[in-house]
């Protein structure tokens, strides 16, 4: 492996813990106390912030895995026999 096939597998670990902990905020912070508060309105604001959510996470996973995807790919030309 060269390194920048080491450097994009160390930002695939750290967008795999930045991933986790977005959704452990999503979660715990955003969508909990909202569902917590037993009222119509917090409970329509959590389901509704849960899918805003997985939306935004879902946005999120593809611009990390793209990243990771361009720095694990070929050179460009570097490295290759014709």
């Amino acid at each position: 492996m060269t390194d920048r096939q080491y450097f994009s597998a160390a930002k695939a670990v750290a967008y795999v813990i930045l991933f986790v902990s977005a959704v452990i905020t999503l979660l715990r912070i955003v969508i909990g106390p909202l569902w917590g508060s037993a009222s119509d309105l917090g409970m329509i604001a959590a389901v509704l912030a849960g899918a805003g959510g997985v939306l935004a996470l879902a946005w999120l996973a593809r611009v990390m895995m793209r990243d990771v995807a361009k720095g694990l790919g070929p050179d460009n030309g570097e490295n290759q026999t014709s």
